[in-house]
């Protein structure tokens, strides 16, 4: 059975060990929401369908033609994602509260996780970085990525009607950054649509289109923005792609060969610091089927 981090986190006794899964998911709209399956081994095999046999109608004692569907077999690894948590003795000290100055650093640690995760759903990319899995951007079939115009052009709700559509089964959620929220906000407007939210896991109102929560990224809280306007497509240079995602365990997903493991070392008698390690063997973009996600690519900033 697939669980998020958050159904994961509610699973552990150890509350430093719970409270960084938590962490892990309330810093990202897409590890929130991925279910990972855990698997045997560092690898996972499976298939999927490619083409369905022909069925047909026959007159009696007629014979009937063969037919056989054919799938794909498609292996998905996991890699590792580690950190070491460091935090000098000098530090807490001298602070007035060092149980939260402790926390503070364990959460901005794991802040920079959660972020390096996310990216790697998106561009992940196995053959420049060995050591990481291939992202959404590198398994999405040709049909599954729809180009707003050849040389870029503005958000419609039109082009968000026909990803929609374009999903299997309906998106969960639609990634896209806090300046195309606002488009988006505003064609409902326009088109004389009552705006809606939705709360996510954590009780937090997402505005949402057709039903759909939209993401609420702020990029300046990211060190490397995760959805920024410096895509090129055609001779615009200056252009963004969102997302629409189905999470679920026979749509999109991820593999772990554990659970996230989170060890308290001590301190170290190397140096004077008590050291936290943080490490995950995943595989966070898991497409089970080919038509789970949907990138819109070449969208334009608003004017």
């Amino acid at each position: 059975m697939a669980l998020t981090l958050t159904e994961w986190s509610k699973t552990h006794q150890d509350p430093l060990q719970s409270s960084v899964i938590e962490m892990f998911a309330r810093n990202s709209p897409l590890l929130e929401r991925i279910p990972f399956r855990r698997i045997g081994g560092n690898a996972y095999t499976f298939v999927r369908e490619a083409s369905l046999p022909t069925a047909g109608w026959y007159d009696h004692g007629a014979a009937y033609a063969e037919g056989t569907g054919t799938v794909v077999e498609v292996t998905e690894r996991t890699r590792i994602l580690g950190h070491d948590v460091d935090i000098p003795k000098s530090l807490l000290k001298a602070s007035t509260n060092p149980a939260e100055d402790r926390s503070r650093q364990i959460e901005m640690s794991v802040k920079a996780m959660s972020q390096a995760m996310s990216h790697v759903v998106l561009r992940g990319d196995n053959t420049a970085n060995p050591l990481q899995p291939d992202g959404i951007n590198n398994k999405l079939d040709a049909g599954q990525v729809l180009e707003a115009g050849t040389d870029g052009a503005q958000l419609e709700l039109a082009m968000l009607d026909e990803a929609i559509d374009q999903v299997f089964g309906r998106p969960s959620l639609i990634l896209a950054n806090r300046t195309i929220r606002r488009k988006i906000n505003a064609l409902m407007r326009a088109a004389g649509q009552a705006t809606e939210t939705i709360s996510d896991a954590f009780g937090r109102q997402l505005q949402s289109y057709a039903g759909i929560p939209i993401s609420d990224i702020d990029d300046a809280e990211w060190v490397a923005p995760l959805l920024p306007f410096n895509e090129t497509q055609g001779v615009d240079t200056e252009t963004c792609s969102l997302y629409l995602i189905n999470f679920g365990d026979d749509a999109f997903g991820g593999i772990e060969t554990a659970g996230m493991e989170v060890r308290d070392l001590g301190e170290l008698q190397t140096q004077p610091v008590e050291r936290i390690r943080v490490d995950w063997l995943a595989n966070p973009a898991v497409l089970w089927h080919p038509r789970s996600v949907v990138r819109i690519q070449g969208v334009k900033k608003p004017v």
